[in-house]
């Protein structure tokens, strides 16, 4: 497997977003989705450190906190983060299921 391309942005995320992320793979693995949802948040993570930019779409600008608001997709899973280009760093609001 190679290792990717080279990581161009800091993601983070609080505990809660990670606990909440937790809860949505326990329920993915009742629906019998875990592996597509692990296999998709792999690749969302991979996005986000790479270009989020260009991953998903706009949702609207926080001028005075210079936070571009974005929601991307990979199904069953979406992503809605927040990106502050100045510093290249990245925040996950919420991972959720669709579909």
């Amino acid at each position: 497997m190679s290792p990717g391309p080279p990581v161009s942005y800091r993601v983070s995320q609080s505990q809660l977003v990670t606990e909440q992320f937790l809860q949505l793979v326990a329920l993915a693995t009742e629906q019998g989705r875990r592996r597509l949802v692990l296999r998709a948040a792999r690749y969302v993570m991979e996005e986000l450190a790479y270009a989020p930019v260009r991953f998903g779409e706009s949702r609207g600008v926080l001028p005075h906190l210079d936070l571009s608001l974005r929601i991307g997709f990979a199904p069953p899973l979406y992503v809605e983060f927040a990106i502050h280009e100045p510093s290249r760093q990245v925040f996950v609001r919420r991972f959720g299921l669709y579909g």
